[in-house]
């Protein structure tokens, strides 16, 4: 048995969060992973980590690995070329022998890399299959069969391959629809049906390709798929640069894995992949290699990177999420802009039935108002705290790690897209007072603007708690203590004068009732008692922003 220990763990059980738990390891096997224990069996071996970084190994979700002898060949030419005029014609002169020691190589560059595992697509798969085998490679192995082929193959490697050996899988699949016929997906489709299986192929890599197959069907390739029902098992494409609206649709109906590329696709000029979309469709997303001819190289710490960075060229934004992304959870948005109406509402319906002798004029719609579009800000810091926390337990963790943009650039890229959200919050609730008795007035506008600096704050709020805690106790922290704090300690509905000289103190010294104060003034025309609360409210929005600033940057730079 082997110990790993004195370095940090990244395990993936519980998200994206590092520990300073161990590992132990006999042959094959993960016996335990968690924080150092006294009592333990002998270990034969025992592996100081030095305070190095132990992770999962990298999934190359697509690759031809024997293609390292054409490293660097044929660059600069677009794909149809450089496939027919090049790659292929040398390919077709391998021996079995040059695809066994070719793919050793291949692997030796990808677990020097920390890739563990690859899908790969190429022929000569016995050769192939034992080199991965005789290296202790795991390797699924990807048909690709083309209209010219034995297509009897496919079902005899669909057999062999799947009972050759533990670290060897296969899947039936084709090269691409330019290199089949509609014959060969009926044979697919018969195949995959028969054995249960996905399909993969390559998909939508080039515009030519997509043109050329609406020119030959009707259809782009995913709809060709579709129609021919190859997915009907799951699957997916690699590439992925050219898909439509109604390909993503298929994709995300289907659960089909999309495949980026984004050094191949750029060094072909093939294009760059929408997955800025596939994430805001939730659409399962892969990076692969492809093959070294294509890449130059087979580094999944660069694909991570161009796969971040080439969508901020794309979309020619370069915060690391837009307002897409940020409005990705229309239940929160629905939330936020109908909650306040209703508890208009409900208040004004009390305050009609409270006796008059009471004097209660907290539920007065200009004392109402304002109060409660302050309140109703605070669910920003549930909304936010949730968006943070659950990306960085998911893939976008690319996007936060993998990027050269600083701290201050991220939390500013989640901050500022929610503050149109905020103002529209704000502005709908002080409309909806006025047929509860709100004067009509251009002062409501003035209220809406006052209202951005204690946005701002639960908008911090929301980003220190998401940056610090995992998504299971965002709710706690902001759905239910910040929300109560602000309720309790804003003078919405009660005097802070009840609770005595040091509760007053202390909701005075928050920003919640300075703010409230504040939106009462501006909708009141007090522009002198409005400003002294306001500059209070905001200096703690500077504060809170600048205490997220520093804290995410301190997360991004330990890991």
């Amino acid at each position: 048995m082997i110990r790993f220990y004195n370095g940090k763990l990244l395990s993936l059980s519980g998200g994206f969060e590092i520990s300073d738990w161990e590992v132990w390891v006999e042959e094959s096997m993960i016996l335990y992973v968690g924080p150092a224990i006294g009592a333990h069996p002998p270990f034969e071996r025992e592996i100081d980590l030095k305070g190095n970084l132990l992770m999962p190994g990298f999934k190359n979700a697509h690759a031809h690995s024997a293609m390292t002898f054409l490293r660097s060949y044929a660059d600069d030419l677009p794909l149809q070329s450089w496939l027919f005029d090049k790659v292929f014609p040398l390919e077709a002169k391998l021996t079995p022998d040059d695809i066994y020691a070719l793919t050793k190589l291949a692997i030796l560059e990808y677990l020097k890399g920390g890739i563990t595992s690859a899908f790969d697509m190429y022929y000569k798969r016995d050769a192939f299959a034992q080199a991965a085998i005789d290296c202790g490679f795991r390797m699924v192995l990807c048909g690709a069969l083309a209209a010219g082929d034995d297509w009897t193959v496919g079902e005899m490697d669909t057999i062999k391959f799947n009972n050759l050996h533990p670290l060897i899988s296969y899947i039936p699949g084709i090269h691409a629809e330019y290199t089949a016929n509609l014959d060969l997906l009926m044979f697919m489709k018969m195949l995959l049906d028969e054995y249960k299986m996905p399909f993969f192929t390559h998909n939508s890599e080039t515009k030519r390709e997509v043109e050329e197959c609406i020119e030959r069907h009707g259809l782009t390739p995913t709809q060709l798929f579709e129609e021919n029902g190859l997915f009907e098992h799951g699957g997916g494409g690699f590439h992925c640069v050219w898909l439509d609206e109604t390909d993503m649709d298929i994709f995300a109906r289907r659960g089909l894995y999309a495949v980026t590329c984004p050094a191949s696709n750029a060094k072909l000029a093939s294009g760059i992949a929408p997955v800025s979309e596939f994430l805001r469709r939730k659409i399962p997303l892969a990076i692969g290699t492809d093959g070294p001819a294509s890449n130059n190289a087979l580094n999944m710490f660069r694909e991570m990177y161009l796969a971040a960075v080439l969508q901020k060229l794309r979309e020619e934004d370069a915060a690391s999420c837009d307002a897409r992304e940020i409005l990705r959870d229309p239940i929160s948005v629905g939330f936020g802009v109908a909650f306040p109406i209703l508890l208009l509402l409900l208040l004004s319906f009390l305050n009609r039935h409270i006796p008059a002798e009471a004097h209660m004029t907290l539920f007065e719609p200009e004392q109402l108002a304002p109060g409660v579009s302050v309140f109703s800000l605070s669910f920003l810091a549930l909304f936010s705290a949730l968006l943070l926390s659950r990306d960085r337990s998911s893939a976008l963790i690319l996007r936060l790690y993998a990027s050269p943009l600083t701290g201050r650039d991220f939390i500013l890229g989640y901050l500022l897209p929610m503050l149109p959200m905020a103002l529209a919050q704000t502005l709908v609730c002080l409309l909806a007072a006025i047929p509860l008795g709100l004067p009509v007035s251009w002062r409501i506008l003035a209220c809406t603007a006052v209202n951005v600096p204690i946005a701002l704050v639960n908008l911090a709020l929301g980003m220190l708690c998401g940056t610090l805690l995992p998504e299971k106790a965002v709710g706690g922290m902001c759905g239910a203590l910040l929300t109560n704090v602000s309720a309790w300690l804003s003078g919405i509905w009660f005097s802070l004068d009840l609770g005595g000289k040091v509760f007053r103190r202390i909701a005075y010294a928050l920003p919640f009732a300075n703010a409230v104060d504040a939106a009462r003034a501006a909708l009141a025309g007090d522009w002198g008692g409005m400003f002294p609360q306001l500059w209070i409210v905001l200096a703690w929005a500077f504060g809170l922003l600048t205490a997220a600033i520093v804290i995410f940057r301190r997360k991004m730079t330990a890991r």
